[in-house]
């Protein structure tokens, strides 16, 4: 057992001497390990128990993950001639499986401006049994809070050591309030967020070739914008008009937005998919409003055909106006502007 860890950051910033990791204890049934020159190196672990324990999450001002900068000593390891140089030695794992008790993770988001940061807490749960050179899964569960205010609950299975990576989770969370995520709606909305909260409900799944399914189903209640806030990449579409378009009478926005990809694409990024999703639906919202309304099958200009030379609605118009009559019901901050129109010809040979 390996009790009272704790890790600190190095460096000149503001996060040094800072928790980068910790833990009360860690204990291992047992274990096994094999070094040889030139052999893959072999870590084999029964039962582990990882109790109380302490991450640091951090996206540094230049957009790097903290950890991806960790390294021991006070000096760069010395380089290697190119004429000697080899390819690591794989590492062969088998791990009977993990229990998480009690963690927390902080995450700072230094990237964006003004800065962002959040905690997941109360972090319990299992990871299966996880072998290397194999894509057989191990099951995770893991539940907890996010940020404080909303439940957090991850199950499925993975293996992150597999080429590519297996992948099969869902995860739900409920309640987040939406204030604290201003620093991004103000990047990427072009407007800082009052109060509102989210809920989510996502699976991902990654096949064997490197196919990439996922689900989002994302719920905001309440969402509401307070001041613009002048972001060089933010979207120049009308934002409000679209919450307008898309948010019921009770103030709830509840949308599906799946995504596909293959992760072995060099360009391949979800947060990007995710962005570009969000994108397609307000553009929808707004150049095509009535077709949003009539649920994705009425006429994009909103147009209601009558039988030519008569008073009454063509067939195909009946139910599209009843569709458009009940959303514009449920959407009482909308408001809409009704013009005639005829073609001279049609009505002509009718009457």
């Amino acid at each position: 057992m390996l009790a009272d860890l704790r890790v600190l950051a190095r460096g000149d910033d503001d996060e040094a001497g800072d928790e980068l990791l910790a833990w009360q204890s860690l204990r291992v049934e047992s274990l096994a390990a094999s070094m040889a020159p030139g052999q893959p190196t072999r870590l084999a672990t029964g039962p582990v128990r990882l109790s109380r324990f302490f991450s640091r999450l951090v996206v540094t001002p230049e957009g790097r993950l903290n950890l991806r900068d960790v390294r021991g000593g006070d000096a760069p390891a010395p380089a290697t001639p190119a004429a000697t140089s080899s390819p690591a030695a794989p590492l062969e794992l088998d791990i009977a499986g993990v229990e998480f008790v009690d963690g927390r993770v902080d995450f700072r988001d230094r990237f964006i401006q003004p800065n962002y940061s959040a905690s997941l807490s109360e972090l319990n749960g299992k990871l299966g049994r996880l072998r290397s050179g194999t894509r057989e899964m191990a099951t995770l569960e893991i539940t907890g809070r996010a940020a404080d205010t909303a439940t957090l609950e991850l199950r499925g299975a993975l293996n992150p050591t597999a080429d590519p990576l297996a992948l099969d989770i869902a995860a739900k969370a409920s309640g987040l309030e939406l204030a604290p995520l201003s620093p991004y709606a103000g990047k990427y909305a072009g407007y800082a967020i009052e109060r509102g909260k989210l809920s989510m409900d996502v699976a991902y799944r990654v096949d064997a070739d490197g196919r990439l399914q996922a689900r989002n189903r994302i719920v905001l209640n309440q969402l509401t914008f307070g001041d613009p806030v002048d972001s060089p990449v933010a979207t120049k579409l009308p934002v409000r008009l679209a919450l307008a378009l898309l948010a019921d009478r009770n103030g709830v926005i509840d949308v599906d937005l799946p995504i596909s990809g293959s992760i072995n694409d060099p360009e391949f990024s979800v947060f990007g998919l995710v962005l570009k999703v969000i994108g397609n639906l307000l553009v929808k919202a707004v150049t095509s409003p009535f077709a949003l309304l009539s649920g994705g099958g009425g006429d994009e200009t909103g147009a209601v055909e009558f039988l030519p030379g008569t008073a009454t609605l063509a067939p195909s118009a009946e139910a599209a106006l009843d569709r458009i009559a009940q959303a514009l019901k449920d959407r009482p901050a909308l408001q809409t502007t009704v013009a005639g129109a005829a073609d001279a010809t049609a009505e002509h040979d009718a009457i």
